[in-house]
């Protein structure tokens, strides 16, 4: 048991919220169907990731608030949407990329987003951790959520892409 209680077999349970991205597939098709609650006025795909991103913005304030000892389920539950809201924003995202890039961009366009999405994922780390040395986790998410808040005005400035069908 470590010092905020949890134990190991708490920690290996936990594994398990990252099924989303596994499952990803079988929502993706609705995704593409139906706009988004609220946004679906932006389009179906800049809609979506605005959807995604503000919910994001929303689930790291949420993360700031909990810490394991106070509430394991509100915290398990946070950490899953959160996997499901990141799933989700990687879906949109690929359809936004693939409406928005002619045929001959594609391959560039799939290299770029690897290349900066592995980018972002040591940075948002090995940068979390290393911060964590420095601050509190609440103030890193905080900062995640000022992040996305970021994030979220720049895609509200990216045009809706036309779609394929219409293009072809």
């Amino acid at each position: 048991v470590g010092v905020y209680g949890v134990s190991r077999e708490m920690i290996g349970l936990a594994s398990v919220l990252g099924l989303p991205y596994i499952l990803k597939p079988l929502w993706a098709p609705f995704l593409d169907l139906f706009r988004p609650p609220l946004l679906g006025g932006l389009g179906r795909r800049k809609g979506w990731i605005l959807f995604f991103q503000i919910l994001l913005f929303f689930i790291y304030i949420g993360l700031a608030h909990v810490t394991p000892d106070e509430n394991l389920l509100i915290l398990g539950l946070l950490i899953f949407l959160l996997a499901f809201s990141s799933a989700s924003q990687d879906i949109v995202i690929d359809a936004f990329r693939i409406d928005y890039l002619s045929t001959e961009a594609q391959s560039y366009g799939a290299s770029t987003y690897q290349l900066f999405y592995r980018i972002a994922m040591l940075v948002m780390g090995a940068g979390a951790i290393w911060l964590s040395d420095i601050v509190e986790w609440r103030l890193i998410f905080f900062l995640v959520a000022a992040l996305y808040l970021i994030i979220i005005i720049l895609t509200a400035l990216i045009p809706e892409p036309k779609e394929r069908i219409e293009r072809e």
